[in-house]
């Protein structure tokens, strides 16, 4: 059997394929630089907040500057110096906060996609988790009461009661002593 061009050259094709999983270098450079404006996007999202911060402060400190020199004018005072550097120095620390860091670069930022349910589901475990605790103490505080008033109880032999109170006990006395444990262990580290 004699094998043809084309035969010999399907296999070529297909390994091409294997080893170029994009079609074109433009669709690969594509690939490429969407992240890349991605990132930019975020970067001059951010830098439009914060020149929109700074804008607002400057302009706050400046209408309370404008305000103290008024008000001392219209008294015939002097003008109050410490109140117009407080503003000054709180519009100083503005700026010095939104100053980067020394190397900062947007491009050693990084974006990750969190699974934003599950994080606070594990943050406000807890928290549920001691609400529900509250809730049970209130629970067996009437289980404990109820066994208190247990020979006023009208219906159940001296025996039954006898029972369930030492059943009550012995339960109430293993959790409390596996409640301790509990305790001790979290003090203990």
């Amino acid at each position: 059997m004699t094998s043809t061009g084309t035969d010999q050259q399907a296999p070529k094709d297909q390994e091409a394929d294997v080893s170029h999983p994009y079609k074109s270098p433009a669709e690969a450079n594509l690939r490429l630089l969407l992240p890349y404006v991605a990132d930019l996007e975020l970067e001059v999202d951010r830098l439009r907040k914060q020149g929109r911060f700074v804008r607002q402060e400057a302009w706050a400190a400046l209408r309370r500057i404008r305000q103290l020199c008024s008000e001392a004018a219209k008294a015939g005072g002097a003008a109050p110096t410490a109140e117009i550097d407080a503003a000054a120095k709180g519009l100083g620390e503005t700026l010095r906060d939104l100053q980067d860091v020394p190397g900062y670069h947007p491009s050693h930022d990084q974006v990750v996609v969190i699974a934003v349910r599950p994080l606070l589901e594990q943050v406000f475990r807890t928290q549920q988790r001691l609400e529900g605790i509250e809730k049970m103490l209130e629970r067996v505080n009437e289980h404990v009461a109820f066994m208190r008033g247990v020979d006023a109880l009208q219906g159940s032999s001296a025996e039954a009661k006898e029972a369930a109170v030492a059943v009550f006990y012995e339960r109430m006395t293993a959790l409390e002593r596996q409640l301790g444990r509990i305790s001790e262990g979290l003090r203990l580290g």
